[in-house]
């Protein structure tokens, strides 16, 4: 066989491999109707997206003691409080108890015009609030706050239910062999990112008949249980998309499952939260998919887009520093430690020993 002959032999094989490759995880990029139907109330969307500043986003996490991380999104760890406008001002007064608020009233086609929606920390926020209709204006800490992009999926369009089509193939989303998450995420340098994918409330019936053999806390029982997911990247302030760690914290959604869920819990909301942000930041958000094995991340976003043609010079920047959670430190007197340098949108990491 020449060497012509071996080129295209390779080609193929190379095509066959791509267009063998089968996706039965969860994927979904930002789109403008998914704001509205939050915007709008529209409890029969098949997806809805809010998006959230705050200036600290509380998930219910499992601490060391074994006990849930109350949850300052997810009413008692069981109930969405910003999936709409009608739940932050109804009758279960959720509006006294959150803290933050959206900036999808403002969204409109413009900021999608990079191929991604991107939204600018606010100046102020309106929650808690004593009144239900009467906002709280009160100005957004300056910095070391979280923009939460929050996505609500409806009943038969959840994660591991049996018709959702929700992969990057069509194919039904099932997360019991997944491995991370995939996202893509603009924000200023030295912002860190973490994804939560979270079934809602879930009966104790329904966890004692778990059929994986795993052992479970049952203070996770009734309430949303969260898998969490770490990055390592940290933003760099352009557009980019990144891969998360493997899963921890609760696993309902991906290793339980029941003779109720086979296939694992349902998962209903998707949290990508971007941490270390201050008012003025434009944020972006291009989507996530969950990973497996033997599938390869579907962009976003086209290369080459020209999405981050935009020169800038950093030389006079100021200069930031950060620990690993994303919060800013004073550079003076440093504890040993990894720690990232932010310089406009330059980004390093740095140890002091």
């Amino acid at each position: 066989m020449n060497l012509k002959s071996l080129l295209i032999f390779a080609a193929c094989g190379t095509m066959l491999t791509a267009a063998a490759q089968s996706h039965h995880g969860y994927y979904t990029t930002p789109e403008k109707s998914d704001i509205d139907a939050f915007n709008e109330n529209n409890s029969s969307a098949s997806k809805t997206l809010n998006c959230w500043a705050t200036p600290q986003l509380i998930m219910p996490m499992e601490k060391a003691d074994k006990t849930v991380e109350s949850s300052n999104i997810y009413n008692n760890n069981s109930s969405d409080m910003i999936v709409r406008p009608s739940t932050m001002t109804g009758p279960n007064n959720y509006f006294s108890k959150l803290t933050g608020t959206s900036v999808s009233p403002n969204v409109t086609a413009d900021n999608f015009k990079n191929g991604y929606l991107e939204v600018t920390v606010p100046a102020q926020m309106d929650y808690p609030r004593t009144d239900a209709n009467t906002p709280n204006w009160q100005p957004m800490p300056a910095e070391n706050n979280v923009m939460n992009f929050h996505i609500c999926l409806a009943t038969g369009d959840r994660i591991n239910v049996s018709g959702n089509n929700s992969s990057a193939t069509n194919e039904d989303a099932e997360l019991y062999d997944c491995t991370g998450v995939y996202v893509g995420i603009k924000a200023p340098a030295g912002c860190t990112v973490k994804a939560f994918l979270s079934c809602s409330s879930i009966s104790a019936a329904n966890y004692k008949k778990d059929t994986s053999g795993i052992s479970w806390n049952p203070n996770f029982e009734g309430t949303v249980s969260t898998t969490a997911f770490d990055f390592a990247d940290v933003c760099d302030g352009t557009y980019k998309e990144m891969t998360s760690g493997a899963p921890y914290n609760c696993l309902a959604g991906i290793k339980y499952s029941s003779s109720t869920y086979p296939k694992g819990f349902p998962v209903k909301y998707l949290d990508i939260a971007v941490y270390g942000v201050k008012p003025g930041d434009v944020v972006g958000f291009g989507g996530i998919q969950t990973l497996h094995d033997g599938w390869t991340p579907k962009a976003f976003v086209t290369p080459g887009s020209g999405v981050n043609d935009i020169n800038i010079d950093n030389t006079n920047a100021p200069v930031e520093i950060y620990n690993l959670n994303g919060v800013r430190v004073n550079n003076d007197n440093l504890a040993p430690g990894v720690y990232v340098k932010r310089q406009g949108t330059e980004t390093s990491k740095f140890i002091v020993k």
